[in-house]
């Protein structure tokens, strides 16, 4: 999945967003459903093996109603890096079924191996990078590396920690969707 070298590097303070496009995906196992209001996930024991889309990769994916807007996110981390790696390296990628979304690194502008802390938050529209989940409301969210260490595994560890995903709330024209859809059945 490759990014828009135009929106590579905006950053929200120390952490980084980029823009990530893509082939999508396939849903696969059954998902939790997620009320419309705010989504956490809880990084506990949550761990980064290799580049996105590898396989060895955590992947958590969720069922929000269809048309939801991604837009604000916070974080609150606590997380390690195993030498040869570094806390830079660690990365949060968060798509729609199209492959369409962002990269979150918390700890952008740590070239080291060790534990950091990171705690911050950001509306994505800020930064043009707002995105929509597709009709089937999946969001997909992968715990990647940007460069993979050979020699380490895992590379790294979400110690503890949240992502919040804040007011996940479906598009203004989908509610006359649900609305209808509610009325139907």
């Amino acid at each position: 999945i490759a990014a828009a070298a135009a929106l590579v590097g905006v950053s929200a303070q120390a952490a980084t967003f980029e823009r990530v496009s893509g082939a999508g995906f396939s849903a696969g196992a059954a998902m939790p459903a997620v009320a419309l209001t705010d989504l956490v996930i809880d990084l506990t024991g949550i761990t980064t093996d290799a580049v996105q889309g590898d396989p060895s990769n955590t992947v958590l994916m969720y069922s929000l109603a269809g048309g939801t807007l991604i837009d604000g996110l916070s974080w609150d981390t606590v997380q390690t890096a195993f030498s040869p790696s570094y806390l830079s390296e660690m990365v949060i990628t968060f798509t729609n079924s199209d492959g369409n979304g962002v990269n979150l690194t918390p700890g952008v502008a740590d070239n080291m191996s060790g534990t950091a802390s990171y705690s911050d938050a950001a509306m994505l529209s800020d930064y043009g990078l707002a995105f929509a989940l597709g009709a089937d409301g999946l969001l997909r969210v992968e715990f990647n590396e940007s460069f993979n260490d050979s020699g380490v595994t895992p590379d790294g560890l979400f110690n503890s920690g949240n992502l919040t995903f804040t007011n996940a709330v479906p598009e203004p024209g989908t509610y006359g969707l649900m609305a209808l859809g509610f009325y139907i059945t």
